[in-house]
């Protein structure tokens, strides 16, 4: 097994010199994809690291994408931590950037990144021991890789919508089912997925993927073939220094791996999404280890104070003692 890296951004919205620059560039329309709640830091990234410690002690290296900033609490004298800024992989001409797509565009160009690395949100926690199997198999990466409408709920629609617009620029839907029909409706996933993913049949164009919100494996090589294949859209986006209604964001790699077929199927109940309002669906996983990867996604409403302090808590009894990553 080739050696696998962890990436992981984070970004501390308390920080004060970060918020001048958040303030001097930050758009005068407000939009739910680039509000403060995006870039707030609530405590909880350094069971990130205990999480890996304990459950992936096998991780080759963890690149920490940061905009000039480190936990005051991390090790940086830890071998296997590499602190990236963002100029050491962003062209200066797009910097400073607040928008998340631009940044993950762009990782492929992290210096001495592997060719088969696992990409993390700092909301997605693993929850229980996880191997390298989990994540590639056969040299590819494990995904549930197949089709459901995309339906236009959020502001972040816009943003699949643009990389599936591209995807069918390049794939033609019938000879992509033909080639991998079987990965496309594996049985691994479930009859609700396999349900779901039948209702694109009739269609002659791809119409959307089923899109997991958890941490995604990849292949360097194809980040890199794929953002120089779109190398306009990437410059676009790369351009607006918050998220669009115009942007392409890091799916559409995943996208072109699954219409090429290079992943494998994975099977279902690996990992769950959750929002913060749901705290007693997610302590309830987290303490009994249900799903191997969790994501807790931050939210506005009324509950997500408390939800934050409830997750906190159970990271505290699940991880209470100081990962190789801390001080």
């Amino acid at each position: 097994m080739q050696k696998i890296d962890f990436v992981v951004a984070w970004v501390d919205g308390s920080d004060p010199e970060w918020q001048k620059k958040y303030l001097k560039y930050r758009p005068a329309e407000k939009s739910i994809m680039n509000g403060e709640i995006r870039y707030r830091e609530y405590g909880t990234f350094k069971y990130w690291f205990r999480s890996v410690e304990k459950y992936a002690p096998w991780v080759n290296k963890i690149y920490v994408i940061t905009d000039n900033q480190v936990p005051s609490w991390l090790n940086e004298e830890n071998d296997k931590i590499e602190i990236i800024d963002h100029r050491d992989f962003i062209d200066s001409k797009y910097l400073p950037t607040f928008n998340s797509s631009t940044i993950l565009l762009h990782i492929d160009r992290i210096k001495n990144l592997s060719e088969k690395f696992v990409l993390f949100n700092d909301d997605m926690f693993l929850n229980d021991e996880v191997t390298e199997r989990d994540f590639f198999r056969n040299d590819l990466p494990v995904d549930t890789g197949t089709f459901q409408p995309t339906i236009p709920t959020t502001s972040f629609t816009h943003l699949l919508l643009n990389d599936v617009l591209i995807i069918n620029s390049w794939f033609d839907y019938r000879s992509v089912l033909k080639k991998n029909f079987k990965k496309y409706f594996s049985y691994k996933y479930g009859i609700k997925r396999i349900l779901s993913a039948t209702t694109t049949l009739p269609f002659k164009k791809i119409i959307g993927f089923y899109d997991e919100h958890l941490a995604t494996p990849y292949l360097k090589s194809d980040f890199s073939r794929v953002t120089n294949k779109a190398t306009k859209a990437v410059e676009k986006t790369s351009l607006n220094k918050f998220r669009t209604n115009n942007d392409i964001n890091e799916w559409i790699v995943r996208y072109y791996e699954y219409c090429t077929g290079k992943f494998v199927p994975r099977k279902k109940g690996f990992g769950k999404f959750y929002e913060l309002k749901e705290y007693k669906d997610f302590v309830k996983d987290i303490k009994e280890s249900s799903s191997k990867v969790v994501c807790i996604n931050d939210s506005s409403d009324s509950e997500s104070e408390f939800g934050m302090k409830e997750l906190n808590k159970m990271f505290s009894e699940k991880f209470p003692e100081k990962s190789c990553f801390e001080k």
